[in-house]
């Protein structure tokens, strides 16, 4: 059985804290979706404006700072939100340390990572194995294809590794888990939030290891009581994959 702690502080001392509704849990998502669009649109006028054309080999990296832009709009909303509600409400989301300490917390981050990268690695065989082809190395070519200039492709891995990871924790895992999961259970909860967060990076190709992806930081939020495991979780794997891309490009 998973412990819950969400409402956990200071180790077994528990506090009453009113759950979160769907409606309050979504309105995060609802700012990256809405934000991403208009960022989005902004970055390629400003691009036709300067250039005349959208410059070949920058939509990729727009559209990731694009998200960056609205996931820290999003966050704000939830600073804010914290500041008007207090502490309590800060720890329901996950802001706040974990009550666990650092060596179980080591250790259960390793077991769920290590877990985590042999069932994407049975998936990504199976897939190589049925239709010869792989899902990890088509990405690194669309990567490469889209990455534009030298500036587009630092300002969009700094984002990719150190910002993303934390707007999307505090969207999915802080808010749209934790009212989800209030609401259906731990593993209906934990479970829907991860499939919402695959496919809400539209690439149908990556559901799957997008959903262990989620999976997998879900449960270290949800056992952990808090979000910076998830996020530290979260920053690895985005930096493993990125030094992955470069190893498999020869850069």
């Amino acid at each position: 059985m998973i412990r819950d702690n969400y409402n956990s502080v200071d180790g077994d001392a528990r506090i009453s804290i009113p759950k979160l509704s769907l409606k309050e849990g979504v309105k995060p998502l609802i700012i990256w979706l809405i934000g991403s669009a208009v960022f989005g649109a902004f970055f390629a006028l400003l691009a036709k404006l300067v250039f005349g054309e959208i410059p070949p080999g920058t939509v990729g990296m727009m559209g990731i700072l694009a998200a960056g832009m609205a996931g820290a709009s999003a966050s704000l909303w939830v600073f804010i939100q914290i500041r008007r509600h207090g502490a309590e409400y800060g720890r329901q989301v996950g802001w706040t340390s974990s009550p666990l300490s650092y060596g179980r917390i080591f250790s259960l981050c390793a077991a769920v990572f290590v877990a985590e990268r042999l069932l994407q690695g049975i998936y990504r065989g199976l897939i190589t194995w049925l239709d010869g082809w792989d899902p990890e190395s088509q990405a690194v070519v669309e990567a490469l294809d889209t990455a534009g200039s030298d500036l587009m492709m630092g300002l969009g891995l700094v984002a990719t590794i150190f910002i993303i990871p934390v707007f999307e924790e505090i969207i999915f895992r802080g808010h749209l888990q934790t009212s989800l999961v209030q609401r259906f259970g731990v593993w209906p909860g934990v479970s829907l939030a991860a499939f919402i967060f695959s496919l809400l990076h539209f690439d149908v190709s990556f559901i799957v290891p997008l959903f262990l992806l989620g999976l997998s930081f879900g449960l270290i939020r949800h056992v952990c009581g808090s979000l910076w495991p998830a996020i530290g979780l979260h920053m690895l794997n985005n930096a493993i994959a990125t030094l992955l891309l470069f190893g498999m490009s020869g850069s």
